[in-house]
């Protein structure tokens, strides 16, 4: 049974597992590797630390920073196309600069705002960059000249293993458990 999420406050660290629907072995050194190009092009699309991340056969390890919520400066235009070009292809950069130049063209700012809250719900929250995992796989797969690699195919189920860990002077202590050490 799936387990409710939990959000801390200030800064934290956030641990999630999720596993191959199916618990299948799909994850191979190709599909590694296009899961860790995956995991760069959302980490920096988000702005968020991936701290470390293991991928197994079958499962995947994150350590995220949660950067506190109230901290983030808001997402500007400039901003927002430089970390669009993480994620997304050139025509769908030439179209989002062609659509901000309409809106600053009709002076309309609550357009150009509009353009912007589009995106920055996704910016600096681990839910986002963890829900966002499947369907962005599936769509640079698909997109992709090449055959797709297998964990395309497999990627999508998240047991809800989510533990909130707080920053202290000796490491990461996981709420209610031990301390791991930062090295």
């Amino acid at each position: 049974m799936r387990q409710p999420r939990l959000r801390g406050e200030g800064t934290y660290f956030v641990h999630t597992i999720s596993r191959i629907v199916d618990r299948r072995f799909i994850f191979e050194d190709n599909e590694k590797e296009h899961f860790c190009q995956l995991l760069r092009r959302l980490s920096g699309f988000t702005g968020l630390d991936v701290v470390t991340f293991c991928v197994m056969g079958n499962h995947i390890h994150l350590l995220i920073e949660q950067p506190d919520q109230a901290t983030l400066p808001a997402l500007t235009k400039a901003e927002l196309l430089r970390r669009a070009r993480f994620l997304y292809d050139a025509n769908t950069i030439k179209d989002l600069e062609q659509e901000f130049q309409r809106a600053e063209e009709a002076g309309d700012q609550p357009w150009i705002q509009r353009i912007l809250d589009r995106y920055a719900h996704r910016m600096g929250d681990v839910s986002k960059l963890i829900a966002s995992l499947p369907q962005t796989a599936n769509t640079l797969a698909n997109a992709a000249p090449a055959e797709p690699g297998k964990c395309v195919a497999g990627i999508g189920e998240s047991c809800g293993c989510f533990v909130i860990c707080r920053v202290n002077e000796s490491g990461i202590k996981q709420e209610g458990g031990p301390v791991y050490p930062i090295h």
